[in-house]
């Protein structure tokens, strides 16, 4: 046996098996990019960028003031409410509006725009004031109990502001 000499048969095989691999390569790539421009691959929707302030009006209402950013659907808002061990999430979908308790834009559109504001209508009663869902219901004690406040945006999944209040008798 000679070293170094190869058979006449033998001499393409690495150089096909070259080509080959870089032909799957190249086919994988393809698809991965088809795949993305085509939509198959899902991108998270991108957070919205806002600004927005609370405040309280009266004992029964909640205002949300949209001061700038993005546009976005009240329906894509939750709103949540949390004072000591209690919390309650609250969408355009779940508020128990038959008791008369409401989640709308004060503009009376369904998008929420820059200088839009944003009403939370609860229920006084006592020293507390109620928000109801068709699931659950919040008692937020008034008189200095400070309350903590969250909107989301179901859409993206990411928090567009939150802060803190308090009701006054």
């Amino acid at each position: 046996m000679i070293m170094g000499n190869t058979l006449s048969g033998d001499s393409g095989v690495s150089i096909v098996v070259g080509v080959m691999l870089m032909l799957v390569v190249t086919i994988i790539l393809a698809a991965v990019v088809s795949a993305y421009a085509g939509g198959l691959i899902t991108v998270k929707e991108k957070p919205l960028q806002v600004t927005i302030t609370a405040r309280v009006n009266g004992t029964e209402e909640i205002l949300f003031d949209h001061t700038g950013g993005d546009q976005f659907s009240i329906d894509q808002l939750i709103v949540i409410l949390d004072q000591g061990d209690q919390q309650i999430r609250i969408t355009n979908a779940t508020i128990d509006r038959a008791n008369g308790y409401n989640l709308s834009n004060k503009a009376g559109i369904g998008f929420v725009r820059p200088g839009d504001t944003i009403i939370l209508k609860g229920k006084r009663s006592g020293d507390h004031t109620y928000f109801n869902t068709t699931e659950k219901s919040i008692s937020l004690q008034y008189n200095n109990r400070e309350f903590f406040w969250t909107l989301l945006s179901q859409k993206s999944d990411s928090i567009l502001s939150r802060g803190s209040l308090v009701f006054y008798s």
